[in-house]
């Protein structure tokens, strides 16, 4: 099944995660600046589907709409001990840099290529 069909996509937004539909496995959100230099993603999973591929999948879906939008630049934080994640991040060209405020906070960022 197509991630789009099992997922609230909300290219725009983001929201909290308690108002995702109940019936969603999952959730991803963009939210681009005005001038589309830069957004910020988030994806919530619901932990029995995790290691799947199916976060490999959102973050492609996340990094093509991002392109397709013009985005330049897309960021996020991840738990530090969210290892899977952050391994697919630096897998992907992510840039990865300890949050400076909170040590257990990765911050990450993609330069996109918008060709």
């Amino acid at each position: 099944m197509a991630v789009s069909r099992r997922c609230a996509i909300s290219p725009r937004r983001i929201a909290p995660a308690s108002r995702a539909p109940p019936f969603s496995v999952c959730s991803v959100r963009l939210h681009a600046d005005a001038s589309h230099e830069a957004g910020e993603y988030a994806i919530l999973l619901r932990s029995d589907l995790k290691g799947r591929g199916l976060g490999w999948s959102l973050m492609q879906l996340i990094i093509e709409y991002a392109k397709s939008e013009g985005v330049k630049r897309i960021s996020g934080q991840i738990l530090q001990e969210n290892t899977v994640m952050l391994k697919m991040c630096r897998e992907l060209g992510f840039e990865i840099e300890t949050d400076p405020q909170d040590r257990g906070l990765r911050d990450v960022t993609l330069t996109l290529d918008n060709r």
